[in-house]
């Protein structure tokens, strides 16, 4: 994968990698971690929700997305893909310090299983 990266990196199938994540997510307690929820944005606000619950208005100072391949975030945010195109791969960036983020952290989205993180103000 030299070719897509100048770091050795190593990729594994998702339906491996996610339970992993979200259970390293459920634990960090600084985290508020939902699955199965939509958002909306309604000028200035984000809207929320999930099933049978009500619409809920937040304003949050960062919002991270990560809802993989074909991606109605990113197209909501206007961000298209660029690059090459990882079919059915999942891409996981271990950080080593708290509060590093890794590159694929740059607002960018790339097609194929592939978290995406938009990091916005």
């Amino acid at each position: 994968m030299r070719s897509h990266s100048a770091n050795l990196i190593s990729h594994s199938g998702q339906h491996l990698l996610m339970p992993e994540v979200w259970k390293v997510l459920d634990d960090e307690s600084l985290i508020g971690f939902r699955r199965g929820w939509r958002a909306e944005k309604d000028g200035g606000r984000l809207i929320v929700r999930s099933s049978g619950t009500e619409p809920t208005a937040v304003s949050p100072r960062y919002v991270i997305a990560a809802d993989w391949a074909n991606s109605a975030l990113c197209d909501a945010a206007g961000i298209a893909m660029r690059g090459p195109v990882l079919a059915n791969m999942g891409s996981a960036y271990s950080l080593t310090r708290r509060g590093s983020i890794p590159p694929a952290a740059t607002g960018r989205c790339s097609a194929g299983s592939t978290i995406r993180v938009l990091v916005g103000r």
